[in-house]
């Protein structure tokens, strides 16, 4: 009885037998040694909240990114005024690679109408095992700026991107390289790049 009333207050039916919540389900068998039939309430072991998100598996995610990087079927992650700006696919890889889809790279060409809007920035991205809980890794190889985001080795701190961007799973490596872009616009980043790459100076 004290299990029975447990299941009753952690799912319940409604009392024409409408499913309202949970995983209840009324169980009627007839007992031959009495006249009445015996009521047994079942209850499930899974308790699944119908607001729980769902965890897409890291492949999952990965093939959905290569095909909007190539275009599949005319789908893309990139927007305006990123459009035709950015470029990003698989890195090249062998039969015998353990992740063929964790190895990416690029180019982002610079902000139009601009000194710098004449450069190519080439960078790579790393997807972390744990992607996309986690968020994936950039790096530039160059020509170098002065952004506060990337390190002297070209890595991408993506919690310092200015506009602020914050990374969760529903997000894409498109997202990422947008938000880039989108601070590669200070007056400091795009005067400085432009100077470095006549240099040569790279990452």
């Amino acid at each position: 009885a004290e299990s029975s009333q447990h299941c009753k207050r952690q799912v319940g039916f409604a009392s024409q037998g409408r499913r309202r919540q949970g995983r209840e389900r009324l169980v009627t068998f007839p007992v031959a040694s009495a006249k009445k039939s015996t009521r047994i309430y079942v209850c499930s072991s899974l308790d699944i909240k119908m607001d729980q998100k769902i965890k897409i598996p890291r492949s999952f995610k990965l093939l959905e990114e290569y095909d909007s990087a190539v275009g599949k079927e005319g789908k893309t992650k990139l927007h305006a005024p990123h459009t035709g700006f950015i470029n990003y696919g698989l890195m090249e890889y062998s039969r015998e690679s353990k992740d063929p889809l964790g190895s990416w790279r690029g180019i982002i060409i610079g902000i139009q109408g601009k000194q710098s809007g004449e450069l190519l920035y080439n960078f790579q991205v790393s997807i972390p095992k744990g992607y996309p809980e986690q968020p994936p890794v950039v790096r530039f190889k160059g020509p170098k700026m002065d952004l506060a985001a990337i390190d002297s080795r070209g890595y991408v701190n993506l919690n310092k991107l200015s506009p602020s961007f914050t990374w969760n799973s529903d997000k894409y490596i498109a997202d990422v390289l947008m938000a880039i872009r989108n601070s590669m616009s200070t007056p400091s980043c795009l005067k400085t790049s432009t100077q470095k790459a006549r240099e040569g100076n790279y990452f």
